[in-house]
Parts: C-alpha cells; sequence; structure tokens
C-alpha cells in the first residue's frame, strides 16, 4: 500500500502529486475535476510550473487542497477538510457518502505498512490512529489547542515505528522533526 500525506502552505513543490495522478484514476478525476472548476489547469502548474508560479496564493492553496486525499483500501477518496474539523468521505464515482467529524485539524494521513491509517492533527499536538470506519482507535501526543500547541506547527509527513510505538512528525511550518511516543 502506498502512503500520501499532505503538505501546508510553504511545502508544495513543482511535481508534487503527479505519482498519484499517474498511479491513480480516481485521483486523476479529482485533479482534472479541480481543473475545471478553478478555470485553469493547476495540474500544469504543480507538475511542471515554476517555483514562482506554484508560489501564487491562487495557485498555492487549492494546490494544497486537492492533495489533501487518501484512497482508502475499499476506493473511497477521503478528504480532510481543516476548515470544519473534518473527513469527507466520497464513493469512487466521487459522490459523496458520509462526513467523519474529528473536532481536530486535519492535517495529514498516513497508511503505514499493515494498511492502518493515521491522521496529523497539525498545531492540535497529536497523531490519531483511525479505523477505516473512521472511529479513532488511539493517539499520541497532547491535545493542544491554538494557544498552546505542543510546539507542533503543522505536522503533515509522518512515519510510523513498526511496533507502532513511536511517531516522527516533520513540522512544515518550524522546520523540525517531532519525536512523539505513544501515550
Amino acid at each position: 500500500m502506498t502512503a500520501y500525506v499532505f503538505p501546508g502552505q510553504g511545502a508544495q513543490h513543482i511535481g508534487m502529486g503527479k505519482d498519484i495522478y499517474d498511479a491513480n484514476p480516481i485521483a486523476k478525476d479529482l485533479f482534472e475535476r479541480a481543473n475545471e472548476i478553478l478555470g485553469f489547469r493547476i495540474t500544469d502548474i504543480k507538475f511542471h510550473g515554476t517555483a514562482e508560479q506554484l508560489k501564487e496564493t491562487k495557485v498555492t492553496q487549492p494546490a494544497v487542497f486537492i492533495h489533501s486525499v487518501v484512497v482508502a483500501p475499499n476506493g473511497e477518496v477521503w478528504v480532510g477538510d481543516r476548515a470544519s474539523t473534518k473527513i469527507v468521505v466520497y464513493d469512487s464515482n466521487l459522490k459523496h457518502v458520509r462526513d467523519i467529524q474529528v473536532g481536530n485539524l486535519t492535517c495529514g494521513f498516513f497508511v503505514d505498512a499493515t494498511g492502518q491509517l493515521w491522521m496529523s492533527t497539525g498545531r492540535h499536538g497529536m497523531v490519531l490512529k483511525m479505523g477505516w470506519d473512521g472511529k479513532v482507535q488511539g493517539w499520541f501526543g497532547k491535545h493542544g489547542d491554538v494557544r498552546l500547541s505542543n510546539d507542533v506547527g503543522e505536522g503533515h509527513y509522518m512515519a510510523v515505528s513498526r511496533d507502532q510505538k513511536i511517531i516522527f512528525m516533520a513540522d512544515s511550518v518550524l522546520a523540525k522533526v517531532h519525536r512523539i511516543e505513544r501515550n
């Protein structure tokens, strides 16, 4: 299984998302729909543009958003909706199936080698171990809020140890790696 994790503004780079676009027809369709909605081919800029083009807010914000997608083993498409702290789930035909309210800022998804789903919560300072039914099975870290962020800016990229006791989370805002141990 392949893991896709998702950056915040400032972590974008040329080529971001091209691997999933080329490898997954559902993801490709999502990117193409974004091109239609935006009225310009954001994929051309993301995959072949210049760093300066990609830094423009009108490009960066949707580029980051459309890259915040994970495809579940059953073919569902999960999109992290940061503004409403939920995961929006679509079927393989991109019809809305359900919302999963998580109550934390959705930052990045990670699927480990066993197929276990993980989600980082950004400034809330936690990583949630989740089932594909959307239920939280456990968590790492200590909950923070906007004022007390547990020293996490935006935790997007992560790696989970084989024994699932330690998570390393790369913080794209503070430019450091956090080591979070199981509670």
